[in-house]
């Protein structure tokens, strides 16, 4: 049987506050130790989400980018997936997520699908990213890294990322929070799994931004549509769930969500570690 070890990191990051952020993100990390192979933050977990027109300040992506080297900086062989706003070389900014691991950002990957509906204005600031990005390497496991609403979209980058030979599913999210959400990302994450036989680590913030809630509610679900884990709604938490990653089945005849109990995937741990002090420097 082949696992990973994966953290999720449902967190509350403070828009604008790079310095807090990142050092929570690598205290979030080193608490960890030596019980995860990756711990996976959310979508703008670096700057904050949503950063809206603060991306237009050229200092404000090069100082995210440089909390992102400061926290490669600090990992080791466990592994952080973070996300970041991105300036390419083509000069385009992009909604990314990164590898951090050993010291060093191993992989990126940037958003393909960019909503612009509701309370969503992604095309405003962000270019899409292209549509062939090779898998990630976590070890000699292949995984698809996507952000958000690139799980959303049917054939979409997932499945892509699934046909292309991934073996774990990873989806970092800032999804706002309405009266009917957690029903409907369980549903539609339950239709990923079962269509693509791919677990998928799903991990949501919590918090408040202007208009906006975010209500956390992360989750595992296995390759065969079963939930391994269902995080608790509106705050914070931090849990080590073991993934099999060849333990799909055939698919249910029927998907309905919150009606199966939350599968025992192995040892768990628990905690929120302490903001950290705030360093010296970029006021940012």
């Amino acid at each position: 049987m082949t696992t990973i070890r994966v953290a999720l990191a449902q967190l509350n990051p403070v828009v604008g506050a790079l310095h807090a952020n990142s050092d929570r993100i690598i205290a979030t990390v080193r608490s960890v130790g030596g019980d995860a192979d990756v711990v996976v933050f959310g979508e703008f977990a670096v700057c904050g989400y949503p950063p809206e027109d603060l991306v237009l300040k050229q200092r404000f992506v090069d100082d995210c980018e440089a909390e992102v080297q400061h926290i490669a900086e600090s990992t080791g062989s466990c592994a952080a997936v973070v996300g970041t706003p991105e300036r390419g070389s083509d000069g385009r900014l992009y909604n990314s997520a990164v590898l951090c691991r050993e010291g060093a950002v191993q992989h990126r990957y940037r958003k393909r699908e960019l909503p612009n509906y509701q309370v969503f204005d992604e095309q405003r600031w962000f270019s899409a990213g292209p549509v062939d990005q090779p898998l990630w390497s976590m070890g000699t496991i292949p995984v698809g890294v996507s952000i958000c609403e690139d799980i959303w979209v049917d054939d979409g980058p997932v499945m892509v990322q699934a046909r292309a030979g991934a073996r774990l599913l990873v989806n970092v999210n800032g999804s706002p929070y309405h009266g009917a959400k957690a029903v409907e990302r369980e549903t539609m994450l339950r239709e990923r799994a079962v269509a693509t036989g791919i677990p998928i680590v799903y991990v949501n913030q919590v918090g408040g931004q202007d208009e906006l809630v975010f209500d956390g509610g992360s989750l595992v679900v296995g390759g065969d549509g079963q939930l391994l884990a269902r995080f608790p709604r509106f705050v914070e938490h931090v849990e080590v769930v073991e993934v099999d990653l060849d333990g799909a089945s055939r698919p249910p005849e029927r998907i309905e969500p919150s009606t199966i109990p939350t599968r025992n995937s192995g040892r768990r741990w628990y905690w929120v570690p302490a903001t950290t002090a705030a360093r010296t420097g970029s006021p940012t």
